[in-house]
């Protein structure tokens, strides 16, 4: 397989993703118009939640408590990254 083991931007060109064992080839994003207020305070509070549930993934305690939870092709951080953001969505 060609992107076996790549992701990324690929020049100016397309960039590849990764979802878990599948790789897709998607055009680069572009973004004409600034953010609003609302998506600037979204980006901070999801920025927040990212790094808590990242140290806390990282926890032996935290991984066992999930292992029994996970879905085909999610992981721990991403079951405690949904926890973060409900709990400060409820704040």
């Amino acid at each position: 397989m060609i992107t076996h083991g790549y992701r990324g931007k690929v020049g100016d060109q397309f960039i590849i993703k990764k979802y878990g064992d599948i790789s897709v080839i998607s055009a680069i994003p572009t973004f004409t118009k600034p953010w609003s207020e609302k998506q600037i305070a979204n980006r901070k509070k999801f920025g927040k939640a990212a790094k808590s549930a990242a140290a806390l993934a990282r926890q032996p305690e935290i991984r066992e408590k999930y292992a029994g939870k996970l879905k085909p092709r999610q992981n721990i951080l991403n079951l405690v990254l949904r926890e973060k953001l409900k709990q400060s969505g409820e704040s």
